[in-house]
């Protein structure tokens, strides 16, 4: 790097130095720093920022990390979830119930289809939730959160399972004690309740205990 004053002789840091092989930009931040601070060098402001930014990168770099891993976790969180218990039955052999409990394909599908009439030719060409055949069953009006309509899933099927076993109604708290065990938090099932109520698809006919509409 060179510094010419403005008589074009070449010297060191003096008055109103200029740097003349780099940009316009960087000659005005040179003669402005050096006016602040005569020792100023640019060499040792460069390579300080340079630190500063590969600190920063770094640590968007973790950020970037932190997130992936925390995504992970939610889609095994999720996959677990779609795990539905294995029941024995009559003759002892196993079986999963899910689809026996209620229509949840015929609703996904009708879910489905009143949504593709609905949408306007730009919005086709947008590319689809990633979990969208999962929020597609979700009961009542489509949402597009795949936690929110796993939960109200499991909601409905453990609130039909304990009903069949004899029950009038579902306890909140047995309902929680299963869903607990998938590793569904405390605010997701109250979430999707208070969801699966605004639709109409549960009742609440005694306190925290719950049958789900026929």
């Amino acid at each position: 790097m060179k510094f010419v004053r403005d008589d074009n002789s070449s010297e060191g840091n003096d008055v109103k130095p200029r740097f003349t092989d780099l940009p316009e930009a960087v000659q005005r931040l040179a003669d402005a720093m050096i006016g602040i601070d005569a020792n100023w060098c640019f060499e040792d402001w460069l390579q300080e920022k340079a630190k500063g930014d590969l600190e920063i990168l770094n640590i968007d770099l973790q950020r970037a990390r932190l997130q992936a891993e925390q995504r992970l976790f939610r889609i095994e969180s999720l996959e677990q979830r779609l795990e539905l218990p294995d029941e024995v039955n009559g003759d002892g052999r196993l079986q999963r119930n899910l689809f026996d409990c209620f229509d949840i394909v015929d609703r996904g599908l009708a879910n489905n289809q009143k949504k593709n009439r609905l949408q306007q030719t730009d919005e086709d060409e947008l590319e689809p939730h990633p979990a969208s055949y999962l929020t597609a069953l979700l009961p009542g009006e489509a949402c597009d959160d795949p936690f929110l309509a796993i939960t109200a899933q499991s909601i409905l099927f453990e609130i039909h399972r304990i009903v069949g076993e004899g029950k009038d109604s579902a306890p909140l708290e047995m309902i929680a004690e299963t869903l607990l065990a998938r590793k569904i938090s405390k605010e997701e099932i109250e979430e999707a309740l208070d969801h699966l109520l605004m639709q109409g698809e549960i009742h609440e006919v005694e306190d925290n205990c719950f049958i789900a509409e026929e």
